[in-house]
């Protein structure tokens, strides 16, 4: 490689031109397939920890402490994007197509699995807290004072909807074009029928604060908050009812891959699961003592949690053993998102990890600082 510097990351748009990202802001590039390597410097000290072509002349590398470059006429250029504030949710609908939400009104929008971001104009400065697309075009975005937008176009416009009320939501899950609902500040429980035109209230029977919203079809959901707070509805939130939680701890996150199997999270290293709808739910050793603030599974075995010092555990026995695997981070995590095999994870500082592959029990860095 022609370099002593630590490599850290690599990316080829074809069978010739390549880059790698490394240490002490140095970034090798190829055009020959790598038979030979040049080593180009930044003014960047910090390691590069992520590389992404986007054409043979144009080359993207991210590193710690938030550093972004890109090569103009073979100089590099930093590259000052914006949004490493918060970030609190994150939503695919395929490999490819995502959206995250977070402090400030920030909305970013992907079209190639994570490699880009792009910040969205979201007319708003309130903090966003939920985000939920039912397609490619129509999605949706909840935060602070009673903030609901909805996008009929993929992001690049957002319309905000009217709620009839100022109490923050901190999550949103529809399930599909027209079902929707959004949870928050004193038990609040909203319901859309007619994709976001009016919104009725539902009757949680708490002031509780509610963190997190999962529905497993348009009939059975669950809605997790503080105190061990969980609802649930089997009639599409015409009715909530209480579950036992087992626990005084709040609860951060909910995720349901059908109306029977769902996992729970929160404070001090909790994860709780059930197997029958929620009638049990069960304590699972997480080794961890950190907050857990968000949860997503893609089968009753197969589940990643997030939280606290950038911590990311994960089980493919249903929970029976959790693991922690390697997400190069110590910023805060405060949610996951999977789709099939491809996985993100969001949190402070504008993270945001994508999973290296089942098998690598890693994730790796795509913006953001460690």
């Amino acid at each position: 490689s022609g370099t002593t510097r630590n490599l850290q990351a690599v990316d080829f748009i074809d069978g010739r031109n390549g880059g790698v990202a490394a240490s002490e802001g140095t970034v090798l590039r190829t055009s020959n397939g790598g038979v030979t390597w040049e080593a180009q410097t930044t003014t960047a000290p910090q390691v590069f920890n992520s590389v992404a072509y986007f054409d043979e002349k144009h080359l993207w590398v991210a590193g710690e402490a938030g550093a972004i470059y890109s090569n103009e006429e073979d100089k590099w250029v930093s590259q000052v994007l914006g949004w490493q504030t918060n970030l609190t949710a994150v939503n695919f609908i395929d490999g490819k197509k995502g959206w995250a939400v977070g402090a400030a009104g920030t909305i970013l929008n992907t079209e190639n699995g994570g490699k880009f971001w792009n910040l969205m104009d979201s007319k708003v400065e309130a903090e966003l807290r939920g985000v939920s697309f039912v397609n490619e075009k129509r999605g949706y975005a909840a935060g602070e004072n009673g903030i609901v937008l909805r996008t009929t176009n993929g992001g690049t416009e957002w319309e905000k909807l009217s709620t009839n009320t100022d109490a923050g939501f901190h999550a949103i899950h529809f399930v599909n074009e027209k079902e929707g609902w959004t949870v928050g500040e004193s038990g609040k429980i909203l319901k859309t029928d007619d994709g976001g035109d009016s919104w009725k209230p539902e009757d949680s029977k708490t002031k509780i604060w509610l963190e997190s919203v999962s529905f497993s079809d348009p009939k059975h959901g669950w809605v997790v908050g503080e105190a061990g707070t969980i609802l649930a509805t089997v009639d599409s939130g015409e009715n909530w009812t209480v579950q036992e939680s087992g626990t005084r701890r709040g609860l951060f996150s909910v995720h349901f891959v059908n109306e029977k199997e769902g996992w729970a999270v929160g404070e001090e290293g909790l994860i709780l699961k059930t197997e029958d709808a929620g009638e049990n739910w069960l304590v699972q050793v997480s080794n961890i003592t950190g907050n857990i603030l968000g949860v997503n599974a893609i089968s009753g075995k197969r589940a990643w949690a997030v939280g606290a010092n950038g911590f990311i555990v994960s089980t493919n026995d249903g929970g029976v053993t959790w693991n922690r695997e390697l997400s190069n981070t110590s910023a805060s995590l405060r949610a996951v998102y999977f789709k099939g095999n491809d996985g993100w994870a969001v949190g402070r500082n504008g993270m945001i990890l994508k999973y290296a592959g089942i098998g690598s029990g890693e994730f790796y860095t795509v913006f953001g600082s460690k």
